[in-house]
């Protein structure tokens, strides 16, 4: 569903689950906002992309400058630890963090927006699964799966980029893949 910020809407329902003062509403998207759409939910693909090929320039290449990325969320009922990264250098630097794991593959699923496109300004809530292959003291491939919400903020200068992303994993599980020695090696 998509909104666009000053114009009237067909539907008043707003989603749960919205991020606080942001409301999704469904209603028609109009022809002009298609290519809008397209290149958000393009950022989200390419910083996708960018972490499980370990690509830095590719990650940065999705935010501003000066932009901020905040993980948050729960693993089960204990909180995670909120960790920050600021700046389009410091936020690439996920790429190399995140090598630590044997592969990764992040699923980009569902997405929502609120367009003021006039103003050169979006917010949007992207789906993502993620799992983060890694080995246990036991020599057993574990796939950990993250269940993530992106609650994006964007600008457009030349092109849209992200200004802030929250990362809000709603849950986590450990799922045993098998022995090393069955896991072949990352492509």
């Amino acid at each position: 569903p998509i909104r666009r910020q000053g114009r009237g809407s067909r539907g008043p329902a707003a989603a749960a689950g919205a991020p606080a003062g942001r409301r999704y509403v469904a209603r028609r998207v109009l022809a002009s906002d298609v290519q809008v759409i397209e290149a958000l939910r393009a950022l989200s693909a390419a910083y996708a992309a960018g972490v499980d090929r370990r690509d830095a320039s590719l990650v940065r290449s999705c935010f501003a400058p000066d932009a901020h990325l905040v993980v948050r969320g729960r693993d089960g009922a204990r909180p995670l630890p909120e960790r920050r990264r600021t700046g389009r250098d410091e936020i690439g630097g996920i790429a190399t963090s995140i090598a630590r794991y044997r592969r990764t593959f992040h699923l980009v699923g569902q997405s929502r927006y609120v367009l003021e496109v006039d103003a050169g300004r979006a917010t949007g809530e992207v789906y993502c699964e993620a799992h983060h292959h890694a080995v246990d003291d036991e020599g057993i491939v574990v796939d950990r799966v993250l269940y993530i919400r992106y609650q994006d903020t964007y600008a457009r200068a030349d092109d849209w980029l992200i200004t802030e992303r929250i990362v809000a994993v709603d849950w986590a599980v450990d799922v045993p893949l098998g022995p090393l020695g069955d896991d072949p090696a990352p492509a």
